[in-house]
């Protein structure tokens, strides 16, 4: 979790990926680390950080479905940058307020986000 103060404006920043080792998995003895629900750790996360910040953004590395899922399930985000299956997404998808943001893979595009004076979001992809 990260909270920037930018031009006076709280962002806060949080990051979930897909759960690499769970307790339900077999390698689970060969890890030092056990992974927990991408969705449910977001919510508790963004719980935590949506009353000290003006704008909440989530980093995943999730999947674009699962994205769709996240929005649904935690609406006190306002800007979701996704990635791991490599969706092109030419403008934001808006589920309720919240904003998925995903630019494909292997260096393609840049995802441009800019959130306006009035909180909307403005999303556009630069070839690279």
């Amino acid at each position: 979790m990260l909270i920037l103060d930018i031009n006076g404006m709280k962002v806060g920043i949080f990051a979930v990926m897909v759960a690499m080792v769970t307790e339900r998995m077999a390698t689970r003895v060969a890890s030092q680390f056990l992974w927990d629900d991408p969705i449910k750790t977001a919510q508790h996360l963004a719980r935590e950080l949506r009353p000290q910040v003006d704008c909440l953004i989530a980093l995943t590395h999730i999947g674009y479905k699962k994205d769709i899922l996240l929005a649904q399930a935690c609406p006190e985000i306002d800007i979701i940058f996704g990635g791991h299956s490599h969706t092109v997404l030419e403008s934001a998808e808006m589920v309720g307020k919240t904003a998925i943001c995903q630019a494909g893979s292997h260096g393609r595009f840049a995802g441009v986000c800019t959130l306006t004076e009035t909180n909307s979001v403005k999303y556009e992809l630069k070839p690279l």
